[in-house]
């Protein structure tokens, strides 16, 4: 039967406030906990890291629990499990509230406007072409890749697993950068257009398509 007592002496001089065993603590653990974690969260760095800092002030709190009956890295280890099951289950509603949010009204109309038959009327032509234009400027507008990321998903059709291949991002990122894009186009659009959400969902407007 293996033998902690290394593992023991390290939680007393921890629990006595030992400042040096404090630093021994973070130093040598942190490394191995976040080699243990990275993996286990589709190798995100910012989670490994915030998972492992929690880890050790969560393991810190309950030094006192630990018996030695294990190594002291296996017994944090069990602490990780349960905060990576803590962080997929915070991602999964994440997730869900995004495929929520997917249905923007005003991006849905105007990519159904867009894609209309090309109108006879030179009314219709008209309120076709000032839409075209209208959306033009507003992806110039956009910050960064906001732009690239709305014509990439919805006048390329890509799905959010090529558009996260694109710009090296994990699916979860990538959704959650559309769903930025999706707010900002509807802010500037709203800005510089005179075209109203009631004439894209073509209540009284020209576009008589439904969404």
């Amino acid at each position: 039967m293996a033998d902690y007592e290394a593992d023991r002496n390290r939680a007393r001089a921890l629990l006595a406030g030992e400042a040096q065993a404090f630093d021994a603590f973070f130093g040598e653990y942190f490394p191995r906990l976040y080699r243990f974690v990275l993996p286990r969260v589709d190798f995100s760095v910012a989670d490994a890291q915030d998972i492992c800092q929690e880890t050790l002030l969560r393991a810190l709190r309950r030094l006192q629990s630990y018996r030695g009956e294990a190594a002291l890295f296996t017994w944090m280890c069990r602490i990780a499990i349960n905060e990576i099951a803590d962080h997929w289950q915070r991602r999964r509603r994440h997730d869900a509230h995004l495929v929520l949010a997917e249905d923007d009204a005003t991006v849905q109309a105007i990519v159904a406007a867009l894609h209309a038959d090309e109108a006879d009327e030179p009314e219709r032509r008209h309120f076709q072409a000032e839409l075209c234009r209208a959306v033009q400027v507003t992806l110039d507008q956009l910050p960064g890749h906001l732009g690239d990321v709305l014509e990439w998903k919805y006048l390329d059709g890509l799905s959010v697993a090529d558009i996260a291949r694109r710009l090296s991002l994990s699916n979860v990122a990538a959704q959650s950068m559309l769903q930025r894009a999706r707010a900002a186009f509807r802010d500037v659009f709203s800005s510089i257009s005179e075209i109203t959400i009631t004439e894209l969902l073509g209540a009284d407007g020209p576009i008589g398509s439904e969404v």
